[in-house]
């Protein structure tokens, strides 16, 4: 179920800041966690580079969380540390 209040202030700076498109939400199961979606084609005409520098940081192979994993750690670590300023 899509809201536009959970997490508003990071779906904001993700979209200004990197033109990151996500959709926020709770599942509608029990417990109701919450669940981001996020557009990753833009990042696909960067793959290569973000699989080079995941494999150098963290020596990950598997690609479909390194595109994943690596760019949401890259985008909310980047939406924290604006947020502490």
């Amino acid at each position: 179920i899509e809201s536009d209040n959970l997490c508003a202030a990071w779906k904001k700076h993700a979209f200004t800041k990197d033109n990151l498109s996500v959709r926020i939400g709770r599942w509608n199961i029990p417990g109701n966690p919450i669940v981001i979606l996020v557009d990753f084609q833009p990042f696909f005409a960067q793959k290569n580079e973000i699989y080079t520098e995941m494999w150098k940081n963290c020596r990950c192979t598997r690609a479909y969380g390194i595109l994943y994993g690596g760019q949401y750690g890259r985008y909310y670590g980047g939406y924290k540390k604006e947020e502490q300023k």
